[in-house]
């Protein structure tokens, strides 16, 4: 008989799981659309915004103060980089709006700078809804941007690899197909998205040859390789850019994202990743939500109603325009749409506030959503003050309109005024503006002069 030989068992190897936390944001666009649209059309109505000729960009001290004044902010700020060589997220609602407002025609390069054709004019006063539907639709067709360019670590797209990137119409509009399947109202995982695309049979092309595109080097990093375009690395990256740069910032879906840096790993294996953090500053959308404006946009329903803001506070309405709130806080939404009309006096107490509300419809806000907000959270009709404020605030917002930019001219003296002002073809080129100026629109200035020079006067160009 053989002796039984014990034997220890086999030590499994110990696995440890390292979890990081990365803070989610949530930025609901809708109404935040609306308010910068028109904050946008008014920097371009001012002279505010240059651009490039050639890209059609806008110059970093415009990006900057379009940043600074969109209502919520842009989604990661413009921190400038710690050091030479670290990768910069940059600007993405900032970079966006003077491309979209060009691309639906409601602006228009002026020399270096942009400014309001009659439409963009137009829409200063017109619903934010109906601009921003046409604006996605015009997006949905113009050439001014390949999205794809933004994915600034693919390099390649230019020169002779630009010959063989695909249309950006056809890629646009099987994104857009897709997004009319997503359910209204509902979050929807961007990898669940792209998965359906797939499975659904959206798919498009980025470029028809994938040799031309490379990662740091155009030898070892080229993506032509098999498994390195991969339906993620291209056409996802595609997508990603355009529903979290355009979509969102048109205000169609509502977005859930994270600091880029670490979340997709999709790319780890391509040569020449290992100093990026992330293969584009998208990388951190995790999810999106198509919401009521998008609906509109997308052509699912046939009007905008605006999505309500959920009733959490008891509000008590006094006549004195004093707001109390009793019971459970304000909600941040909550909080955000009555802080547009309204000042803060203390934790539970706020008053209706002219300027502000003012403020608020030169914006482009609707004030009767105060009503319908005001009415949800109080049980008791609102005082006749109240309703007064609002229905006098709107009245008054409305009661000038700006129709342009125009020249104020100094005459030499008021003779020659008068006989400027009273000349028959002049009298539709210019405005008496007391006993010495006329004032003339600055697209009339040339019609001006040449009327002007038929009179025998001259004026100097500046």
């Amino acid at each position: 008989m053989g002796k039984k030989v014990f034997q220890m068992p086999r030590q499994q190897p110990t696995t440890h799981t390292i979890t990081h936390h990365m803070p989610l944001t949530r930025r609901d666009t809708e109404r935040a659309a609306q308010q910068d649209l028109q904050t946008v059309l008014r920097l371009v109505d001012k002279g505010r915004i240059a651009v490039s000729e050639k890209t059609f960009h806008a110059s970093s001290a415009a990006v900057e103060e379009i940043a600074s004044l969109l209502r919520d902010g842009d989604f990661y700020g413009l921190t400038p980089k710690k050091n030479t060589w670290d990768q910069a997220i940059g600007p993405i609602q900032a970079c966006a709006w003077p491309l979209l407002v060009q691309a639906a025609k409601l602006a228009e390069r002026h020399g270096k700078k942009l400014a309001l054709t009659k439409a963009g004019r137009h829409a200063l006063g017109a619903p934010a809804a109906e601009t921003l539907r046409l604006s996605w639709q015009r997006w949905l067709k113009t050439k001014l941007l390949d999205e794809f360019n933004r994915v600034d670590a693919i390099k390649g797209q230019h020169g002779k690899g630009k010959r063989a990137m695909t249309a950006v119409e056809g890629r646009r509009a099987v994104i857009n197909a897709a997004l009319k399947h997503c359910p209204i109202g509902r979050w929807v995982q961007v990898d669940d998205f792209f998965r359906f695309m797939v499975a659904a049979g959206f798919d498009f092309q980025v470029t028809r040859e994938p040799w031309d595109l490379y990662i740091s080097d155009p030898q070892y990093g080229n993506l032509g390789y098999e498994g390195f375009h991969d339906w993620e690395i291209l056409q996802g990256r595609y997508a990603l850019c355009l529903l979290y740069e355009y979509a969102a910032t048109l205000g169609l879906i509502d977005v859930a994202y994270v600091d880029p840096a670490g979340v997709r790993r999709d790319f780890r294996n391509l040569w020449g990743t290992d100093d990026l953090d992330c293969l584009s500053r998208y990388d951190g959308l995790i999810s999106f939500r198509l919401n009521p404006l998008g609906a509109y946009c997308l052509g699912l329903v046939d009007a905008y109603k605006p999505s309500a803001v959920q009733a959490r506070a008891v509000l008590t309405v006094l006549p004195s325009l004093h707001i109390h709130v009793t019971g459970e806080t304000l909600s941040p939404d909550e909080a955000l749409l009555l802080g547009t009309y309204a000042e803060q006096e203390s934790d539970t107490v706020w008053r209706l506030d002219r300027a502000k509300a003012l403020a608020a419809v030169e914006s482009g806000n609707q004030i009767a959503e105060l009503r319908t907000f005001l009415q949800a959270r109080d049980a008791q009709p609102l005082p006749d003050t109240v309703e007064s404020f609002i229905t006098t605030t709107e009245r008054r917002a409305r009661a000038l309109v700006n129709t342009g930019t125009a020249l104020l001219i100094a005459c030499a003296d008021a003779e020659i005024a008068d006989v400027v002002a009273n000349h028959e073809p002049m009298k539709k080129l210019c405005l008496r503006a007391g006993e010495q100026h006329l004032v003339v629109p600055v697209e009339a200035e040339e019609q001006f002069r040449k009327a002007l020079r038929s009179l025998g006067y001259g004026m100097p160009r500046v």
